[in-house]
């Protein structure tokens, strides 16, 4: 049986990668402000999930953005990013090197 830490790796995993740690993917569970007003600034995105390392980027609207890394549980982006973003739904996904996020949506007011 796994158990993980929280840089959201399994700690041991017997039988399995003869005892070596297993990174898991990033999941994102929400996203805020989970939308905002075109012509409103800049703002910060939290994105909120699991499994994010140091190493996480979060990709809105296809593009790699600067990523801050909070925590395990915890990804930022700030900064001027809806004035160059289609109005109406962006998605948004966290990438690290044991995969890739499922894809949650930013609404472009």
């Amino acid at each position: 049986m796994a158990t993980y830490n929280a840089n959201g790796t399994t700690d041991y995993v017997p039988g399995e990668s003869n005892g070596r740690a297993v990174p898991l993917p990033p999941t994102i569970a929400s996203l805020t402000p989970s939308s905002a007003s075109h012509s409103g600034g800049p703002i910060t995105l939290h994105v909120l999930g699991a499994h994010f390392t140091s190493d996480a980027v979060v990709v809105f609207n296809g593009i790699d953005r600067a990523t801050t890394w909070v925590s395990a549980g915890e990804v930022t982006i700030t900064g001027d990013i809806l004035p160059s973003t289609p109005l109406g739904a962006v998605p948004v996904v966290v990438r690290t090197k044991s995969g890739t996020s499922n894809s949650a949506t930013f609404t472009n007011t």
